[in-house]
């Protein structure tokens, strides 16, 4: 359990800190590569981007967390004896959670697109 519940906190705070450098990425590059000024892309990122984009990633983060963590644990606890089965675990481990995630994303597309979110 407190593996489950201390992703649960960290992945909503790195999806706000990775919201935050990619936003900050976009600024410099469109700055030293395009010539934009930082308040003209400002400005055209927030007529750009709404907020309930914000909110959705905050909304799955715990979710995604939850699945990366449950099954990180299943395959942690069914390593038993050497260490050619922990490195066939954590890559079973990391595709499972991969598949997963993908699939609770279409779920969460599926869902908002029900109700028009």
């Amino acid at each position: 359990m407190p593996r489950v519940l201390g992703l649960v906190i960290a992945l909503p705070a790195l999806t706000v800190l990775a919201d935050a450098m990619g936003l900050a990425g976009g600024a410099l590059l469109s700055w030293f590569l395009v010539d934009i000024p930082l308040g003209q892309y400002i400005e055209r990122v927030q007529g750009s981007i709404s907020e309930y984009t914000f909110w959705v990633g905050i909304i799955k983060a715990p979710v995604f967390a939850v699945l990366i963590a449950m099954v990180g644990t299943l395959r942690g606890m069914q390593v038993r004896t050497s260490s050619r089965e922990l490195g066939r675990l954590t890559t079973a481990a990391v595709v499972q959670s991969i598949f997963l995630v993908i699939f609770a994303d279409a779920l969460f597309a599926v869902f908002f697109l029900q109700i028009d979110f």
